[in-house]
């Protein structure tokens, strides 16, 4: 059994401007802990619009995680889009 969290689904969106950005949106079923570890996995189980594309979940307390910002550089995939995208 895993001892990953699930959170929500997350489906996949686009911002409504020509050329918009794609995003992911859902709602959190669950309390997020604050500095917890989110992981999101593609669901290759779908089968129609209402399955989400992805599952989030809250990993476990991992004491050999190095957290972005200590020694890791942090992502630039949301590089460019902002609140006013969506």
């Amino acid at each position: 059994m895993s001892d990953l969290i699930r959170i929500t689904g997350l489906w996949e969106k686009r911002s409504k401007k020509p050329g918009g950005s794609a995003f992911l949106s859902g709602e959190a079923q669950e309390d997020v802990p604050k500095d917890a570890r989110l992981l999101a996995f593609f669901n290759g189980q779908k089968r129609n619009d209402a399955d989400p594309d992805y599952t989030l979940y809250v990993a476990p307390d991992d004491p050999n995680y190095q957290r972005q910002g200590q020694g890791q550089q942090a992502s630039s995939a949301t590089a460019g889009a902002g609140e006013d995208d969506f």
